[in-house]
């Protein structure tokens, strides 16, 4: 069981960001770059991981310089004729070499990820690649290899190290404490939600109180995707530094493994 704060203590906020789906979800897809500034605007408002979401395909990946990109005939390869977004694991390699702590995770739908060794194959090597920061769903990752052992396990449904929720907070029948794990819940980010230091303001507070209330233990970002991450940048700049002054979120990353940001225990 994870421990809970001393009496009194703040209770410390997590945070990661949604950066794409894929597998058909609907809305513009962001290319590569986007991507790869949103994993920095992250990094910078000291978030503990990027989550992609979506079909995890093992074949088909079209060589290009970001080695994101998924099959298709669009202009720029990045989505196909049938909505197919870029392959995550694939894109949390490339992530991972322009970012440094932030932790990289990808969540696919059950049977959406070929086969389950194959996806905790190579969800285990971008662990080692990328210095023990990867997170993935539930799978045989095999003798514990990497600087935090096994990948950090996260899922929809409650079987992972990390639950992601729906908007309302805590899922029906997860019982804190049942199992060793954090719970985030899902935010919309709209593009303005920060826009003002009122806006940021009173976004902190809540965020704040809904973490010391204890009814999750942080929020997983879906910024706007039709603002180019406009959104985050401005949650980084006015609202991060709020969260900082409430002692609610850290100043600095202490470790450097998705589970040292985490609180969760070497595997």
């Amino acid at each position: 069981m994870t421990a809970g704060p001393a009496p009194g203590a703040v209770r410390q906020l997590h945070l990661a960001v949604q950066l794409l789906g894929a597998g058909g979800e609907a809305g513009p897809r962001p290319d590569f770059d986007t991507c790869a500034a949103l994993a920095k605007a992250a990094e910078r408002g000291l978030f503990d991981f990027l989550l992609l979401t979506g079909g995890a395909r093992t074949g088909g990946v079209r060589p290009a310089a970001s080695a994101a990109y998924d099959t298709g005939t669009s202009a720029d390869g990045w989505a196909g004729p049938e909505r197919w977004g870029p392959e995550p694991v694939t894109v949390l390699h490339a992530l991972a070499a322009v970012t440094s702590r932030i932790g990289l995770a990808v969540a696919v739908p059950a049977g959406a990820g070929g086969e389950p060794y194959d996806l905790a194959r190579r969800i285990a090597a971008l662990d080692r690649v990328s210095g023990g920061r990867a997170g993935g769903p539930p799978g045989r990752y095999g003798e514990a290899a990497g600087p935090q052992g096994r990948p950090v396990t996260l899922d929809f449904g409650g079987k992972g190290e990390v639950l992601i929720t729906g908007p309302g907070g805590l899922a029906s029948g997860v019982r804190r404490g049942a199992r060793r794990m954090r719970v985030l819940s899902r935010f919309e980010l709209a593009a303005g939600a920060a826009a003002t230091a009122a806006a940021a303001r009173d976004l902190a507070d809540r965020l704040h109180a809904q973490v010391q209330s204890a009814a999750t233990d942080g929020f997983v970002l879906h910024p706007d995707p039709a603002a180019a991450g406009r959104g985050l940048d401005a949650f980084v700049d006015r609202v991060v530094p709020l969260l900082q002054q409430h002692g609610s979120l850290r100043t600095a990353y202490t470790g450097t493994t998705l589970r040292d940001h985490l609180g969760l225990p070497r595997s």
